[in-house]
């Protein structure tokens, strides 16, 4: 527990500008963990398409969606590290 009196604490809490709750940070690491789930399943999926690639020597066109999950990726880790910070 912080040695902060109650009114220092309201003061400050009443000066910042983005108060984050339990149920937010819960949210986010919620989020950073399906993240890293969805990552680690890509990771395999480009193996698997390096693979064959490297066997068939051509790249499958039904992998060109893989760009678009990754770009879907990227935004949601981006969006929840900005709430992360607080912004």
């Amino acid at each position: 527990m912080a040695q902060v009196t109650v009114p220092r604490f309201l003061v400050e809490a009443g000066l910042d500008v983005h108060v984050e709750t339990n149920t937010e940070r819960k949210q986010a690491i919620a989020e950073l963990f399906s993240v890293s789930r969805t990552l680690a399943n890509m990771a395999n999926n480009v193996n698997q398409l390096a693979r064959f690639a490297n066997t068939e020597g051509q790249f499958p066109a039904e992998a060109e969606g893989l760009v678009g999950e990754c770009r879907e990726l990227v935004g949601r880790i981006d969006e929840t590290i900005r709430q992360l910070a607080g912004s």
